[in-house]
């Protein structure tokens, strides 16, 4: 491993002890997109199962796939 992909790696586990419960990441369109939670800690859908744009933060343009292994 590059010593790059160990400063990200290590910049990724730092943010990961500090990530609030508060927020969730959502990967689509390969972006990873952070949006708030709803009042029970849910991750909010609209009526047709979409992810609710009203509790968009933000866009990070990192390469990322939504695909399971």
């Amino acid at each position: 491993m590059s010593q790059e992909e160990k400063k990200a790696i290590k910049a990724l586990k730092a943010l990961e002890k500090i990530w609030p419960p508060s927020l969730w990441i959502f990967c689509s369109g390969g972006s990873l997109n952070v949006l708030r939670v709803g009042d029970r800690g849910e991750r909010v859908m609209d009526k047709m199962g979409n992810v609710e744009q009203d509790n968009f933060i933000a866009s990070f343009d990192i390469p990322n796939d939504g695909g399971d292994w």
